[in-house]
This record gives structure tokens, C-alpha cells and sequence, in this order.
């Protein structure tokens, strides 16, 4: 029996100059609402929804002790709390122990919130101090088992829509400075010590809350929302409401490090529980299915379900001898090996030989298996059976590294194919390739199995290397990327004659233009202005730098800027304390970026990704070639599934001062103008485009 709490707060009692209303947050709050009531079958009496002018700060504390007191709770029962809105942070009190980074203190803002120094007790915030006390003080009274979702941030570095991008929002305000909390607000909950300081019985900064926190965004960075939704809260619920996962197979930790990669916002899990099993496994929803075993002299033990079904390599399964819910299991058995339509499997433990005696058995999933590379939606037609049957084939195959997962259009997926005109047409389903209009992709290739395998492994990579990097970095929070305009500057120095070239013959102009992980490039005509990079480390050692350009219109990654080992030594292109530009200024590294839009179309995107390393690692095999050119080079090995630090800026290139074309795309759009080679100032290079 699960009981929920879901906050939602998109208008605020004070909002407005200091700070805008949200537009995300009770959309958030409805669909997970829809995925609790709708894919857990959790009873709508089961959950507490406040929404809007409902969550005032009084209302939610009340709810949340609320629990506490329920005798419809029984100790042990799955308790889950999920809050959308604004968190901020400020200084903690003189009479409360310091807290967090340089003793500031994390709040939740409620409805109600008054971003000034007032003596209003409910305009306050809700400190995760005071959340923490009351969730340990439940944790006496029901058990554990509790798990709080928040997708807000506690940075407020930017709270403003920005121009360029309409709709972004960042879910942190900024406080003045000289705000200041109540010192006495919840003396009647938080611990005193002998001289009155408020005691901070639960370290926040150490994770050892006795319960799991899921955080839209690790501490100093924001957490965004575009197009009315959050960007965590849409992925996550991306991955839970899908028709063929299973919620009591994973744990916080596992399903954390599934989530794509998002612009400048790395979702994180702290608490002692975040290795178990969500709700301890306590909550199954429809998916929970008994698969049919198959037992085969020849091959051993087998299941009749897939990557269809959602299943993958080192997937776990406990065997029943009946598919009731009420049978008890007989042994525990670990994926293999696994086709489109079945899979193979061998022994964990048993309890005895029924596992091996009786030609009926069952199994159902216990523990989530490895991640798929992508999974491709199929518009089912006749015309592709046969492709589909050797696709599955090269699936199975021995030695096949490559992580595709075959589903239904109902099912969630990065890719999907249909059949059309004698070709295989290809839709994506990023969210910033749909919310600038784009769908399809402008190419398709002949309705052939080899044709159809080599455009699929290729997505395999592409997504996996683009979706996927370290979950909890170290470095890459040290560094910063900012893309700037520049301009030529004049032909020759008026005092000294000197002629510039190359990145020398450009300069910065303006500000940064790339803003809470998007970088928005207008185009005027059919091409941009020019653009370069700078990175800049606070770190205390040197770093290896490489940046990829993820072109999400024909699955191609070309290198921007990588490291060839010279002599005996690879030389770091970014000092202690350093700064590397690239594109502009005096360091010799290369042309400026420009970007082109075909004909017919307003708005494309591609990611740009910045991987940092204290060591030398060669990852050149990161670049990838389209698979739609004429003449397809040979497709590079699997990419490693070692994880580097990563910054992800989504590259949004935006029509602003010419009228639409109504022609039709052309058949190759050109992302970037001209032929580039970046070179580091210390001799470091990459070829030509």
C-alpha cells in the first residue's frame, strides 16, 4: 500500500519582479499523479495532491507529518513525496549549526513564500533541515521506506525567462542578500542543544538520511523546465511509465544513472537506502508479468520473453513453479544472452531441483539488467518482416555489443522506423529536436536489411555516447564552457602593421550566449554569425579536453577539438586555472564555428559535449560517420562503456530576420560553414572537417 504527497506550484502568493511564476511544475505534478494512480494502480485516495495556492507552507508540513498519524499506514508501507517548484538557499541563522556549503541553509519555497526578511511565519521557507527532521521523525513511526523526488534547484543563478529562448526557467531564485530567516521558525521540531543552537541531527552535506532523495540537479547547479515541463520530471517519468519497465526492479542509484544526460543539470540520489530496490520492492503495478521458462537439453534454461519485453544481459529473475502471485520461488536465475523474442539464462541459486525437473516453470524480474543503447519504435508493415527477422538475428548474434531494443510505438523510444515508397524513414524524439518543430529526419535509405542494421547500430552509438557520461563527476564541475560570438577583426594592426590570422583574426563580442545549458544561434538568412569557445578550469591540475559536435540530423559526430599523444607524452591543453579559447583570439586554435539552415526550415538543433580528463585517454573513437552518406566508412567498434566527466550544451540555431521558405529541405544541410583545423597552443590538433 503506497501513500503519496504530490506538490506541484507553478504561480507563487509574491511573484514578480524579483522572481516569475513557473509554468512546469503542476504539469509535473498531474503526470507523476497519472503515473502513481495510472501504471502503479495506486488508489486517488491514497494521494494527497496540492497544487498552486493549496501548498502553502502550512498545508504541506501538516500533510507531511499527516502520515505519521495515518493508521491506514502500517510500519514498513511505501511512502513517497515528490515536490515541483522554486528552492533557493540563503545564510543559515547564527543560533542554527552551519549547514551545506559555506553555512548556507536549502529551501523549498511554498506557494506562499515572501522573498524579503519578514516576520511572517508562513511566508518562509521550508528548510531541508526542518523536511529532513520530520522525515526522520516519520521514519520512527512507519519504517524506511520512504523516497522524495524534488525537482527543484537551490543555486538561483538565473530565474528570468531568457529572450532567446522563451519558456526556460531555471527552479532556483536568487535571494537579496541581506534576507534572513526567522532564527525561531519550527522551535517546536528542530533539536536544541544545551545553549540553545539549533542541532543539526541529520547531516544534509553527508547523504546519510535514512530514507532516499532523488534531486533534480547536483548542488551548485539549477534545474530547468522548457516547453511547460521539467526537464528531470519528464525524463524520469520517461523511463517509469514505460510499458515495459518494472519499477521493482531497480533502485534509486540504478535509475538515476539512466537518465540521459541533461544541458548544465546532472540529477543525483543521496541517503542511505538509494542501492535498494524502489518502495523496497514493495510496489509492482500491472507490469509485474510471469514469463514462461523454457528448458532445452541442447541450450540449457530459457525465457520466452526479450528486449521486446524490456529485458536485457544481466537482467535477474526469480523462478516460480506455477504464475501465482502466492507461489513460493525455487531459485534465482541471471540473464545471459538475449534475442529479440527470448532470451538465455543461468543459475544464481535454487532451492532445489524443481528448477531443473519440471517442464513448466516461471519467472518474473527482480532486478533491472543492463541499459539499452536505444530503443527503435517499429511502424509494423508487411514489407518490413523480413528485415525485422534478420535485425533480430544480428541482435542475438554472439559477440553483438550493441545494445538495441526493438519495441512498439507505444512503448518510449529514441528512434522510430517506417516503411514508405520502397524506404525506411526515421523520426527521433529528442525534446528540443520536437519543441523547435523538427520530427523527422531528412534522410531514409532503401528498404534493405543491411541498409536498415547499419542506420540502427549507428543510433546505438550516437545515443549512447550523447545520452550517457559519468553520473557523479568531480572534475567537470570545476570548468566551465562559454560560446561567444566573434567577429573579424580589421585586416592589420593600424600601429604595427601585423596581419591576424587565423583564430587570431577574430575577437569576442558580447556576452555568452549559451544560458542554463542552452546555447541559442540565430540565424539570419540561411546562416549564422560566427561563434567560438572558452573553457576555463578552477581546478588545481592540469586537463585533457575534448569536444564532440552531436548533429542529431544524420547521427554524426565529428571532432571540434582533440589530443594526438606527441613523442612520449600527451600535453594537457588546459592549464591550472586556465583558460583554452577556441575560434577566436590569440592562441591559434582554429576557425570559428557557422552554422547553415536548409531551405524550408526555422529552427535545428545539435548538442555540443566538452569531455575533461587529469589523465590522457584517447577518445577519438567517439567521432562517428553518418549513415547516410553516399559511401559509408566502416562502422567504428562499440564505443567503450567507460563513463568520462561531461559538460552537454543543447545548440539551438533559430530563423530571426528573413521569412520562412516554403521550399522543401535540401537533400544535405550543411551545419557548419567552411573547413576547420583547432589547434591548441600546445601543438595539439585535429583535422579538417
Amino acid at each position: 500500500r503506497l501513500s503519496a504527497l504530490v506538490i506541484g506550484i507553478d504561480h507563487y502568493k509574491h511573484s514578480g519582479d524579483s522572481f516569475r511564476d513557473l509554468t512546469g511544475c503542476v504539469a509535473d505534478a498531474d503526470a507523476m499523479f497519472s503515473y502513481l494512480t495510472e501504471t502503479l494502480l495506486v488508489p486517488p485516495d491514497q494521494i494527497i495532491n496540492l497544487r498552486d495556492e493549496e501548498a502553502t507552507r502550512e498545508r504541506i508540513l501538516l500533510c507531511v507529518r499527516a502520515f505519521a498519524k495515518d493508521s491506514r499506514v502500517n510500519y514498513g508501507d511505501p511512502i513517497f513525496i515528490y515536490f515541483a517548484g522554486y528552492g533557493s538557499s540563503t545564510y543559515a541563522p547564527k543560533v542554527w549549526e552551519p549547514r551545506g556549503i559555506s553555512g548556507h541553509v536549502n529551501m523549498l519555497l511554498p506557494h506562499d513564500f515572501a522573498p524579503w526578511t519578514n516576520d511572517d511565519r508562513g511566508a518562509q521557507g521550508i528548510s531541508m533541515l526542518t523536511l529532513t527532521t520530520l522525515l526522520c521523525q516519520l521514519v520512527q513511526a512507519k519504517g524506511d521506506n520512504i523516497t522524495v523526488i524534488l525537482d527543484a534547484s537551490f543555486s538561483g543563478t538565473r530565474t528570468i525567462t531568457d529572450k532567446l529562448y522563451p519558456g526556460l526557467f531555471t527552479r532556483a531564485i536568487a535571494l537579496p542578500k541581506d534576507y534572513a530567516i526567522i532564527p525561531t521558525i519550527d522551535r517546536d521540531l528542530l533539536t536544541r542543544g544545551p545553549d540553545g543552537r539549533i542541532l543539526n541531527v541529520v547531516p544534509e552535506r553527508s547523504g546519510l538520511f535514512p530514507f532516499a532523495i532523488l534531486l533534480a540537479a547536483a548542488p551548485l547547479e539549477d534545474a530547468h523546465e522548457t516547453d511547460g515541463r521539467g526537464w528531470f520530471t519528464r525524463a524520469l517519468l520517461w523511463h517509469l511509465s514505460d510499458a515495459s519497465f518494472r519499477v521493482d526492479t531497480i533502485s534509486a542509484t540504478a535509475l538515476i544513472g539512466r537518465l540521459p544526460d541533461l544541458p548544465q543539470q546532472r540529477p543525483c540520489c543521496v541517503g542511505l537506502h538509494v542501492s535498494r530496490i524502489l518502495f523496497n520492492g514493495m510496489v509492482h503495478g500491472p507490469n509485474r508479468t510471469f514469463s514462461r521458462m523454457i528448458m532445452s537439453a541442447d541450450w540449457g534454461i530459457g525465457l520466452d520473453a526479450g528486449t521486446a519485453n524490456g529485458v536485457s544481459k544481466n537482467a535477474r529473475f526469480d523462478v516460480y513453479a506455477s504464475p501465482q502471485e502466492t507461489s513460493r520461488s525455487i531459485g534465482s536465475l541471471l540473464v545471459t544472452g538475449v534475442s529479440v523474442c527470448s532470451a538465455s539464462m543461468e543459475r544464481l541459486t535454487s532451492t532445489g531441483l524443481a528448477l531443473y525437473c519440471s517442464p513448466l516453470a516461471w519467472a518474473v524480474q527482480t532486478h533491472a539488467g543492463d541499459a539499452f543503447d536505444v530503443p527503435v519504435a517499429i511502424q509494423l508493415d508487411d514489407s518490413l518482416v523480413d528485415i525485422l527477422g534478420h535485425i533480430a538475428k544480428e541482435i542475438a548474434a554472439p559477440g553483438n555489443d550493441r545494445r538495441l531494443q526493438l519495441v512498439d510505438l507505444h512503448h518510449h523510444h529514441e528512434l522510430s522506423m517506417a516503411y514508405k515508397d520502397g524506404r525506411v524513414v526515421f523520426q527521433i524524439t529528442d525534446s528540443f529536436w520536437r519543441e523547435n518543430g523538427r520530427s523527422s529526419l531528412d534522410y531514409s535509405v532503401p528498404a534493405t536489411a543491411d541498409a536498415v542494421y547499419t542506420v540502427l547500430q549507428h543510433a546505438a552509438d550516437f545515443f549512447f555516447l550523447l545520452r550517457n557520461s559519468h553520473r557523479y563527476p568531480l572534475l567537470a564541475p570545476l570548468v566551465r564552457v562559454r560560446v561567444y560570438q566573434v567577429e573579424e577583426r580589421a585586416a592589420a594592426s593600424e600601429t604595427s602593421g601585423e596581419q591576424w590570422r587565423g583564430a587570431a583574426a577574430f575577437e569576442r563580442i558580447g556576452g555568452h550566449v549559451n544560458v542554463s545549458g542552452i546555447a541559442v544561434i540565430p540565424i539570419d538568412g540561411h546562416t549564422s554569425g560566427k561563434y567560438g569557445f572558452r573553457i576555463t578550469s578552477d581546478h588545481n591540475a592540469p586537463l585533457f579536453v575534448w569536444v564532440f559536435l552531436f548533429d542529431l540530423d544524420d547521427l554524426h559526430i565529428p571532432i571540434d577539438l582533440e589530443h594526438t599523444e606527441q613523442l612520449w607524452e600527451a600535453v594537457p591543453s588546459l592549464m591550472p586555472y586556465g583558460k583554452l579559447e577556441i575560434g577566436y583570439g590569440h592562441g591559434g586554435n582554429g576557425d570559428p564555428l557557422s552554422f547553415e539552415l536548409a531551405d524550408g526550415l526555422s529552427a535545428d538543433v545539435s548538442y555540443l559535449k566538452v569531455f575533461v580528463t587529469e589523465e590522457y585517454v584517447d577518445l577519438s573513437y567517439i567521432a562517428r560517420p553518418s549513415p547516410f552518406t553516399e559511401s559509408v566508412a566502416p562502422l567504428p567498434k562499440p564505443p567503450t562503456r567507460g563513463l568520462h566527466e561531461a559538460h552537454l550544451i543543447a545548440v539551438v540555431q533559430k530563423v530571426t530576420a528573413r521569412e520562412r521558405s516554403e521550399s522543401a529541405p535540401s537533400d544535405r544541410r550543411l551545419r557548419r560553414t567552411g573547413s576547420r583545423s583547432i589547434r591548441t597552443s600546445s601543438g595539439l590538433h585535429r583535422s579538417g572537417l
